[in-house]
């Protein structure tokens, strides 16, 4: 069995992610994908000119943030989960996505939960 925990904001996009996931089933692994995301990436509440970070690789970026802006994000991030779940469904992987500000205790049984590997 393999669990990955990701944020899965991956330079190749969804195709490199099911790259990774077919070589995994290939291996026969039964896999359980969680989406690790913080409540700010799932609901973003930025407004104004900011400058963003991106943690990993250091780099930044100079954007205005408008409600129009929020809502193009909110329907990427939508198609976006849509498309992984889909793949995943398809393929028989369980998929979960998992707020990173939960504690951890939490987080593991509430994605234990989600993807049907213990009830209640």
């Amino acid at each position: 069995m393999a669990w990955i925990f990701s944020d899965l904001w991956l330079e190749g996009g969804l195709e490199e992610l099911k790259q990774s996931l077919e070589m995994l089933q290939a291996a026969r692994q039964e896999i359980v994908l969680v989406h690790v995301l913080s409540r700010e990436e799932l609901n973003p509440r930025l407004s104004g000119d900011l400058r963003l970070i991106d943690i990993e690789l250091g780099t930044g970026k100079e954007v205005a943030i408008t409600g129009k802006i929020l809502e193009k994000y909110m329907a990427a991030l939508e198609r976006y989960t849509e498309g992984i779940s889909r793949y995943c469904n398809e393929r028989g992987i369980r998929y979960v996505i998992a707020p990173c500000d939960q504690s951890l205790e939490t987080g593991i049984f509430e994605t234990l939960r989600k993807t049907g590997a213990i009830g209640v």
